[in-house]
């Protein structure tokens, strides 16, 4: 349910940066107040607590951000709080982010493994990326130890898992599926 809120805010900012034209300004803004709320850890907590009144909430958010940002942004985040939706803020912003690099021909995949990537290994990567999927890759790296060896792709809701840790985890799971285990 959340993921369906999420995605009607998103594409309602969406064809709104559409029809205004703003699609760049918004694309900027939106990158900020991602910044702002992952610095600012306590503006999400006060925005979520259940026993400050909405009407501060709104104010709070009116006094930060009315020069800051554009009124079309403001206004989203104001909506938001009005509807008690503050914790799908931050989905909302990555939804329009991930709508706008769409619009742009631009795909973000989010390559997972158990060690760091060389630049030479992200940029065959890339490549061969932008060879299968024919748009622009951007490629976000993490690392997690615990996949033992190969990679776990992300790309949109898709998961493409050649992790060692995967592969072993299938074994298992087919073992158990004709009862050898």
């Amino acid at each position: 349910m959340a993921q369906l809120i999420e995605r009607r805010y998103a594409t309602a900012l969406f064809e709104l940066a559409l029809q205004t034209g703003q699609m760049d300004l918004f694309e900027q803004e939106i990158c900020q107040l991602q910044q702002i709320f992952i610095k600012e850890k306590e503006l999400m907590e006060i925005l979520q607590h259940p026993h400050i009144v909405q009407e501060e909430k709104i104010s709070l958010l009116e006094r930060i951000f009315k020069d800051q940002i554009s009124k079309e942004i403001v206004g989203l985040l104001v909506i938001m709080v009005q509807k008690n939706r503050q914790e799908q803020i931050q989905g909302v912003l990555s939804l329009f982010l991930d709508k706008v690099q769409e619009a742009k021909g631009m795909l973000t995949v989010v390559v997972t493994s158990a060690i760091p990537l060389s630049e030479e290994q992200k940029a065959k990567l890339q490549k061969k990326l932008h060879t299968s999927l024919q748009k622009q890759i951007q490629l976000q790296t993490e690392v997690d130890p615990t996949l033992l060896g190969g990679l776990v792709l992300r790309v949109g809701d898709q998961w493409i898992d050649r992790s060692i840790a995967g592969e072993l985890q299938e074994l298992n799971q087919q073992l158990h599926a004709i009862q050898l285990v």
